[in-house]
């Protein structure tokens, strides 16, 4: 219900379904450790979608919601 909110939700899902769509690009035939030793090009377009979608958590939406996050560690590292 906030400013632009209804926009952002569109423009994420938006951006999800192109994520979900290189996710489901990458080939199976092969293991994951041998793609990443290739540079396949179906992982370097997901890492691309991930970054794209990226902001849309980290910076937009907790804006508009007026969220603050913080980082803690229980452990002291």
């Amino acid at each position: 219900s906030v400013e632009w909110g209804e926009e952002l939700v569109t423009r994420t899902l938006a951006q999800i379904a192109v994520v979900e769509e290189a996710f489901a690009a990458i080939p199976t035939d092969r293991t994951f450790k041998v793609l990443v030793a290739e540079e396949h090009p179906t992982l370097v377009n997901l890492q691309k979608e991930l970054q794209t979608l990226l902001p849309f958590f980290k910076g937009q939406m907790h804006s508009l919601l007026g969220l603050a996050v913080t980082f803690s560690t229980i452990d002291g590292d």
